[in-house]
């Protein structure tokens, strides 16, 4: 009897320690999966983050560097009174800015002229406004994979005034990863723009 009793008991152990390691290495691996898991980031959506970007500096305005070199005759094409046109150095510094600024998130289309930058600062700047980006909305258009649709809420405020909200919706196309081809707004940026410039 001693000597079944003595099977049976390490056999019960054989499976306990079995058991045993096999518990630890399931746990091993739940701990090694949820590390994995919890340390992968999002993928971030290139498309988002070049319009979040161009819309960052479209409505946070006035850019005073911008108006300087927006309003310095080096920059601008010239008509004289004899109709005589002079236009700025290729590369001048507004060119430059603009460039640096928009070119990286923009298709070669989207920034050949087919799309207006900073079209609000001078309003804002000349009438008194400042205008800060509270918080922007992207998200992409169902059905329609390179379309995104876009709310930008924004504070304003006049010469130290009240405080006032605004929000500026619209469309932006992203043909290419990364680049946008178009971006449009809708009739809210219009109406925005005559409060600022006080019609």
């Amino acid at each position: 009897m001693n000597l079944r009793f003595i099977n049976n008991y390490s056999s019960f152990l054989v499976k306990k320690s079995v058991r045993r390691k096999i518990e630890v290495i399931l746990f091993v691996i739940l701990l090694s999966s949820l590390v994995t898991g919890c340390s992968q980031t999002e993928s971030v959506d290139k498309n988002v983050v070049a319009i979040q970007t161009v819309l960052e500096h479209e409505f946070n305005a006035p850019d005073k560097e911008y108006i300087r070199m927006k309003n310095d005759p080096s920059n601008m094409t010239i008509v004289d009174q004899n109709g005589l046109v002079s236009a700025p150095e290729e590369d001048n510094e507004l060119e430059i800015y603009l460039e640096d600024n928009f070119r990286p998130y923009f298709t070669d289309f989207g920034y050949s002229g087919k799309v207006l930058f900073l079209t609000l600062h001078s309003p804002a700047d000349d009438n008194g406004y400042q205008i800060t980006v509270d918080k922007i909305n992207v998200e992409p258009v169902d059905g329609r994979p390179r379309d995104y649709d876009f709310t930008v809420h924004v504070t304003y405020q006049k010469d130290g005034g009240d405080k006032m909200k605004a929000e500026i919706t619209g469309l932006a196309t992203c043909p290419e990863e990364g680049k946008i081809g178009k971006i449009r707004y809708n009739k809210d940026h219009f109406l925005f723009g005559e409060i600022l410039r006080g019609k």
